[in-house]
């Protein structure tokens, strides 16, 4: 069976700022239709089902802990499927070589 391995968001801010809290990314849409289910009991209760996501404009992309807002190198905001991608798949490799730059400080501290 084959499995696909999920990207990593790690958000800069949070790791900057905290070595405990990690975020997860979330999609920020406006003029969203969401369509919820629902059961009505005797007693007045709601019960809830699972939201159903229409229509929408996605606006950006951000960190679901600080709200840090995914970026492109110009500035704009990622809001494109392969922009978020790209974003990830970039900074997955920019932390893969600060840390091989920090395990070469490492070595050369201890010869």
């Amino acid at each position: 069976m084959y499995s696909k391995k999920e990207l990593e968001f790690d958000c800069p801010n949070c790791r900057e700022n905290s070595t405990i809290v990690r975020g997860e990314l979330e999609e920020v849409a406006t003029d969203a239709v969401v369509v919820t289910p629902i059961k009505v009991f005797e007693d007045g209760e709601f019960q809830y089902g699972d939201e159903e996501s229409l229509a929408g404009v996605i606006r950006k992309h951000q960190c679901s802990i600080c709200g840090y807002v995914l970026r492109k190198k110009n500035g704009d905001f990622v809001v494109e499927q392969h922009e978020v991608f790209e974003w990830l798949k970039e900074h997955e490799r920019e932390r893969r070589e600060e840390g091989e730059c920090n395990q070469t400080r490492r070595r050369i501290l201890t010869i």
